[in-house]
Protein backbone atom coordinates (compact mmCIF):
# COMPACT_ATOMS: atom_id res chain seq x y z
CA UNK A 1 0.00 0.00 0.00
CA UNK A 2 1.30 3.26 -0.78
CA UNK A 3 2.48 5.66 2.10
CA UNK A 4 -0.35 7.92 3.54
CA UNK A 5 0.29 11.12 5.28
CA UNK A 6 -2.26 12.10 7.77
CA UNK A 7 -2.77 14.84 9.70
CA UNK A 8 -2.84 16.48 13.18
CA UNK A 9 -3.60 19.52 15.12
CA UNK A 10 -2.55 21.24 18.37
CA UNK A 11 -4.11 23.07 20.58
CA UNK A 12 -4.07 25.12 24.41
CA UNK A 13 -7.84 25.49 25.81
CA UNK A 14 -10.49 23.42 26.33
CA UNK A 15 -9.92 20.65 23.83
CA UNK A 16 -13.05 20.33 21.50
CA UNK A 17 -15.84 17.59 22.31
CA UNK A 18 -15.11 14.08 22.20
CA UNK A 19 -15.50 10.30 23.57
CA UNK A 20 -13.48 10.64 26.68
CA UNK A 21 -14.48 7.10 27.60
CA UNK A 22 -16.11 3.67 26.46
CA UNK A 23 -17.17 1.68 28.90
CA UNK A 24 -19.29 -1.93 29.19
CA UNK A 25 -20.72 -4.29 31.96
CA UNK A 26 -22.43 -7.14 31.73
CA UNK A 27 -25.75 -6.01 29.72
CA UNK A 28 -24.96 -2.37 28.69
CA UNK A 29 -21.94 -0.47 26.86
CA UNK A 30 -21.68 3.30 27.54
CA UNK A 31 -20.15 6.16 25.52
CA UNK A 32 -19.04 9.10 27.73
CA UNK A 33 -18.23 12.34 26.13
CA UNK A 34 -15.73 15.04 27.86
CA UNK A 35 -14.53 18.73 26.48
CA UNK A 36 -15.95 21.88 25.19
CA UNK A 37 -19.44 21.27 24.62
CA UNK A 38 -19.59 18.10 26.52
CA UNK A 39 -22.65 19.40 28.94
CA UNK A 40 -25.33 18.92 25.54
CA UNK A 41 -24.24 15.10 25.65
CA UNK A 42 -22.91 13.00 28.40
CA UNK A 43 -23.30 9.66 27.08
CA UNK A 44 -24.88 7.48 25.00
CA UNK A 45 -26.05 4.18 26.41
CA UNK A 46 -25.52 0.98 24.50
CA UNK A 47 -27.52 -2.79 24.67
CA UNK A 48 -24.24 -4.50 23.25
CA UNK A 49 -20.90 -3.91 21.67
CA UNK A 50 -22.21 -3.85 18.18
CA UNK A 51 -24.75 -1.17 18.83
CA UNK A 52 -21.83 1.06 20.81
CA UNK A 53 -19.79 0.49 17.53
CA UNK A 54 -22.15 1.16 15.71
CA UNK A 55 -22.44 4.77 17.06
CA UNK A 56 -18.60 5.18 17.56
CA UNK A 57 -18.38 4.86 13.64
CA UNK A 58 -21.25 7.47 13.21
CA UNK A 59 -18.83 9.53 15.79
CA UNK A 60 -15.59 9.21 13.85
CA UNK A 61 -17.45 10.36 10.78
CA UNK A 62 -18.98 13.88 12.26
CA UNK A 63 -15.01 13.68 13.72
CA UNK A 64 -15.70 13.54 17.29
CA UNK A 65 -12.24 12.44 18.50
CA UNK A 66 -11.42 9.71 21.06
CA UNK A 67 -8.93 10.01 23.28
CA UNK A 68 -6.65 8.29 24.90
CA UNK A 69 -6.14 7.28 29.00
CA UNK A 70 -8.66 4.92 30.38
CA UNK A 71 -10.12 7.17 33.21
CA UNK A 72 -13.31 5.23 33.72
CA UNK A 73 -12.30 1.84 32.28
CA UNK A 74 -9.40 -0.72 31.73
CA UNK A 75 -8.97 0.78 28.07
CA UNK A 76 -9.51 3.95 26.64
CA UNK A 77 -12.16 5.16 23.89
CA UNK A 78 -9.02 5.11 21.50
CA UNK A 79 -8.00 1.86 22.34
CA UNK A 80 -11.43 0.76 21.43
CA UNK A 81 -11.23 2.38 17.61
CA UNK A 82 -7.96 0.34 17.65
CA UNK A 83 -9.14 -2.55 18.61
CA UNK A 84 -12.03 -2.76 16.16
CA UNK A 85 -10.24 -1.18 13.05
CA UNK A 86 -7.55 -3.88 13.52
CA UNK A 87 -10.37 -6.85 13.85
CA UNK A 88 -11.81 -5.16 10.37
CA UNK A 89 -14.76 -3.67 11.80
CA UNK A 90 -13.84 0.16 11.80
CA UNK A 91 -12.89 0.69 8.66
CA UNK A 92 -12.98 4.51 8.42
CA UNK A 93 -10.31 6.85 10.17
CA UNK A 94 -10.78 8.45 12.98
CA UNK A 95 -9.02 11.00 15.44
CA UNK A 96 -7.17 10.34 18.75
CA UNK A 97 -7.28 13.18 21.25
CA UNK A 98 -3.97 13.30 24.00
CA UNK A 99 -2.70 15.02 26.30
CA UNK A 100 0.74 17.02 25.73
CA UNK A 101 2.76 19.01 28.95
CA UNK A 102 1.34 22.13 28.11
CA UNK A 103 -2.01 21.23 25.86
CA UNK A 104 -3.48 18.68 23.42
CA UNK A 105 -2.88 17.30 20.07
CA UNK A 106 -5.32 15.27 17.60
CA UNK A 107 -3.75 13.03 14.97
CA UNK A 108 -5.84 11.22 12.71
CA UNK A 109 -5.74 7.61 12.98
CA UNK A 110 -5.21 4.75 10.60
CA UNK A 111 -3.03 1.15 10.59
CA UNK A 112 0.26 1.69 9.45
CA UNK A 113 0.55 5.40 9.01
CA UNK A 114 3.50 6.83 10.60
CA UNK A 115 3.80 10.24 8.86
CA UNK A 116 1.34 12.96 9.68
CA UNK A 117 1.32 16.94 8.39
CA UNK A 118 0.32 19.61 10.42
CA UNK A 119 -2.99 21.77 10.13
CA UNK A 120 -5.57 23.43 12.14
CA UNK A 121 -7.40 22.05 14.59
CA UNK A 122 -10.75 23.81 12.54
CA UNK A 123 -9.36 22.34 9.23
CA UNK A 124 -8.73 18.82 10.96
CA UNK A 125 -12.24 18.41 12.22
CA UNK A 126 -13.37 19.58 9.16
CA UNK A 127 -12.17 16.99 6.71
CA UNK A 128 -13.87 14.13 5.87
CA UNK A 129 -12.54 10.41 7.27
CA UNK A 130 -10.36 8.53 5.09
CA UNK A 131 -12.26 5.23 4.29
CA UNK A 132 -9.77 2.09 3.88
CA UNK A 133 -10.91 -0.27 0.55
CA UNK A 134 -11.06 -3.82 1.46
CA UNK A 135 -8.14 -4.43 -0.60
CA UNK A 136 -6.31 -2.02 2.16
CA UNK A 137 -7.94 -3.29 5.04
CA UNK A 138 -6.81 -6.69 4.00
CA UNK A 139 -3.11 -5.78 3.84
CA UNK A 140 -3.11 -3.77 6.73
CA UNK A 141 -3.89 -7.08 8.60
Amino acid sequence: MAAIKLHYAEGRATPPLHVRCISYRRDWWIIRFGGHGSWWRRRIKCGSEDEALEHCQALARKRIPFAVGGILSWSSAADWADDWQSQGRFAISYLRLSWTGDGWRIYEILPGVKEWAPMTVHELLSREPVLMTEAQSRELY
